[in-house]
């Protein structure tokens, strides 16, 4: 959750099974789409560290979902890479992971509680981890600037320009190695174009077929219901895990 002025952005788990809550306390740049997908992909992170057999994912942000789904879906957001990675590692690891995307502020108790420890409490209490801001988050910082009058059009695109001529500078001033490295290298759509007979097989496979829309009859025992397993009188009852 980005919280306004604030010098963090919360990003929180709760589990009532697992008798679980983290918090995490991520840069002010971060937008609340990395800062959902952090809490997932240390849901992950946490369910495959303890070898947990099955685990159940409740979030509300539907497109953080929807956005790991399938490969083909390209990301410049690094943490939905290392989510796509964890789920495949589950399925080796014989971990079955289920996702339910919910409608947010519906009354659902653990959603609302994950809310709320994302909140001014995560910010106030969480704890630092190794938390990169996606460039893609970076790009906003000159328009969220330019909306709070710290700075003018004209004075962005000054350091923009600035940059741009730096990097340029640097990438003329580089020297190529001799022999068949000094080649100009290919453009990268032409190893894409070059693997073009793995999309059937890899590009276009789904990451995730088990995201359940949970958008009728929310009351908090539906929500307990899609989480428990069938046969909780198992072990290996299920796990639900609220991300926020």
């Amino acid at each position: 959750s980005k919280v306004d002025d604030s010098t963090y952005v919360g990003s929180a788990v709760y589990s009532p099974q697992l008798d679980l809550h983290f918090m995490f306390k991520l840069s002010s740049y971060a937008s609340v789409f990395t800062s959902e997908a952090w809490a997932i992909y240390n849901a992950l992170l946490f369910a495959l560290h303890n070898d947990l057999s099955r685990i159940v994912i409740i979030s509300d942000f539907k497109s953080v979902l929807d956005s790991f789904a399938v490969f083909r879906n390209r990301t410049n957001n690094y943490i939905i890479s290392y989510i796509r990675a964890l789920i495949e590692e589950a399925k080796f690891c014989n971990t079955q992971v289920n996702f339910i995307w919910v409608p947010s502020h519906c009354g659902i108790q653990g959603n609302e509680i994950a809310d709320q420890l994302a909140d001014k409490k995560a910010i106030g209490e969480g704890a630092e981890s190794n938390f990169m801001t996606p460039y893609s988050d970076l790009f906003s910082i000159p328009r969220m600037r330019l909306s709070k009058g710290e700075c003018s059009a004209d004075e962005v695109k000054k350091k923009w320009k600035n940059l741009r001529d730096r990097y340029m500078k640097i990438v003329s001033l580089e020297k190529l190695p001799s022999g068949s490295a000094s080649k100009p290298s290919r453009r990268k759509w032409q190893y894409y174009d070059s693997m073009s007979f793995l999309r059937d097989t890899f590009l276009e496979k789904e990451t995730v077929s088990n995201i359940t829309n949970l958008d009728e009859d929310l009351s908090n025992d539906n929500v307990a219901a899609q989480v428990e397993r069938e046969d909780n009188d198992t072990v290996d009852a299920s796990r639900g895990m609220f991300c926020s």
